[in-house]
């Protein structure tokens, strides 16, 4: 009988047919995984099996001795480098497992261990790393293979997290096969649409006084209904819809009746609506706590809007037909659904780290760092890149978004607010605001990266001042200049000998050549990988190297 489970334990400790390394294109050794996978095996044995098969694509695994291991064999894994999501991400994580499960099923493997690909210095968010592990095994499961496949972690955080979203998994594999009658939250479907209904706060009609971005809203139909004619520069549309007070009549204003430009802007709104959405239901929820309660006391369920007419926000089934119960019975995108179970577990992380949801209006906010960057430098980092375009799919193609993306976003509010021909619209802008100072808090936990660098490197040698940072940064990170990845590790090294008088460790040069590999990008520096996500990393990991 197959199964699927998730352990704490080092990788090399399990006794299975193989385990999978998570590799990279060269096959060289590397550090955290890749490093101890060959230290464990042998090096210059492993080293040597790599060496002679040369190469594996990103997306594929390919299979060698197991060596000194208790495993027979190691299948080595390429994961894609997180991006943003936006570069086929996902497909090529799923065609790593898929791969590496071809692999041992080739060579006879009954059994077989996982890491959690990509979601190390290759940046892959760890809930989506885990969902696409998770739906990649179970599809070769449910294809009629027999293995047991085994995630070893070794942080308890992430330990959590796979065993939830693996047993949301399992539910919901119920769930489809017609067994929706789970008594577990986790396995349980809730439905909800009409204001008179159960579940009455999850509606967009409901009323629910909240801010964002420096406007006050009364529920989140309001909110979206505003953003949608905002987008096609209907003012005076807009204005109405900040008066009225029945949700059907807002949503009326909103319609095609009232709203002909609609056409023109459909696949814009289309693209971005999903997004544009979220941001006021999550402000509705996080300013109003008897709504934020109910919400989070759904647990682990799968949300549904029941709206028989409605294919995009809800699940095109009414309430009062009982086959909603079945997610195979669904007609419909669940948009809603979908956002209120992102902004249910971001918002529960919220609280429990902080003890109550947070909301800040950014509106007035004197400039950040990240405000200060042009949104061209901005949305390289994958966390700004959906919010960078919200704003930026409205503005012609040319010139004019061109001007955009090289125009830091402080002078394109400093333009908007003075007014005038030829500025930017306002539509949207301030709300992107909003989104990137929100991003920046949680992303720093309220500090700039300069001062969560400037203690740590006294722990390893290097003067304390964020000097050493900054010069990497602005060396790398804001100039597209064309760079090898061997230049940019040269280049690393050297700053460092530079800043510290000393040479970098065997074992930490083969984390700074992996996050070299990481930083790359189409043979280009990728600059906001490296200011959100590889400086940081790498101090971590050479302040553990030097103890």
């Amino acid at each position: 009988m197959s199964s699927i489970k998730i352990q704490k334990i080092s990788i090399t400790d399990l006794a299975v047919d193989a385990i999978v390394n998570a590799a990279n294109e060269g096959l060289w050794a590397g550090g955290g995984v890749c490093g101890a996978i060959f230290r464990a095996a042998g090096h210059s044995q492993l080293q040597a099996a790599c060496d002679r098969i040369g190469h594996c694509d990103t997306g594929s695994a390919v299979i060698t001795p197991g060596f000194k291991l208790k495993a027979k064999y190691i299948i080595h894994a390429v994961g894609p480098v997180w991006r943003g999501g936006k570069s086929g991400e996902p497909d090529l994580l799923y065609g790593a497992y898929a791969s590496s499960l071809k692999r041992a099923a080739e060579n006879n493997c009954s059994s077989i261990g996982f890491p959690l690909i990509s979601a190390g210095i290759f940046g892959y968010p760890t809930e989506q790393a885990w969902r696409v592990a998770i739906k990649a095994c179970r599809d070769f499961i449910e294809a009629g293979n027999s293995i047991d496949i085994i995630f070893a972690v070794l942080s308890d955080d992430i330990l959590e997290m796979g065993r939830k979203i693996l047993q949301e998994s399992e539910n919901c594999a119920k769930t489809a096969a017609g067994f929706a009658e789970n008594d577990s939250a986790a396995g349980q479907i809730i439905g909800f649409h009409l204001i008179t209904e159960p579940y009455s706060s999850f509606s967009n009609w409901a009323f629910s006084v909240f801010m964002y971005a420096g406007v006050r809203y009364t529920c989140a139909e309001q909110y979206m209904m505003a953003q949608k004619v905002s987008l096609g520069q209907r003012y005076d549309l807009q204005q109405k819809i900040m008066v009225a007070i029945n949700p059907a009549e807002i949503k009326e204003l909103g319609g095609r009746e009232h709203f002909p430009e609609f056409a023109s802007i459909k696949s814009v709104w289309d693209k971005n609506c999903r997004h544009i959405v979220k941001r006021g239901v999550k402000a509705k929820f996080a300013q109003n706590p008897e709504m934020l309660e109910e919400l989070l006391d759904t647990g682990n369920a799968l949300l549904a809007e029941c709206a028989a007419n409605d294919r995009i926000w809800g699940i095109g089934i009414d309430l009062n037909d009982l086959s909603w119960k079945n997610v195979a019975n669904w007609n419909g995108s669940n948009y809603l659904g979908q956002i209120l179970m992102e902004v249910r577990e971001e918002l529960r992380q919220e609280v429990s780290e902080k003890g109550a949801a947070q909301y800040i209006d950014y509106r007035d906010a004197e400039p950040i760092p990240e405000w200060r960057m042009t949104s061209l430098q901005l949305k390289r980092i994958p966390q700004y890149y959906a919010g960078i375009h919200a704003y930026a799919d409205q503005l012609p193609v040319g010139h004019f978004r061109d001007a955009f993306y090289g125009t830091s976003l402080e002078q394109v509010e400093k333009q908007i607010r003075s007014g005038g021909d030829g500025v930017f619209p306002a539509s949207g802008f301030f709300e992107m605001k909003q989104e990137v100072y929100e991003t920046a808090r949680r992303l720093r936990g309220g500090i700039y990266l300069s001062e969560i660098c400037r203690d740590e490197p006294k722990q390893w040698g290097l003067r304390g001042d964020p000097y050493f940072w900054r010069t990497l940064a602005t060396r790398f990170a804001f100039k597209d200049i064309s760079i090898t990845e061997g230049q940019l590790r040269d280049k690393i090294y050297q700053i460092f000998k530079e800043k510290t008088g000393q040479d970098l460790t065997e074992e930490s040069q083969c984390f700074v050549k992996e996050y070299a590999y990481g930083g790359m990008s189409s043979g280009r520096v990728d600059g906001g990988w490296w200011i959100n996500t590889g400086i940081p990393r790498l101090v971590g990991r050479l302040r553990e190297l030097k103890g």
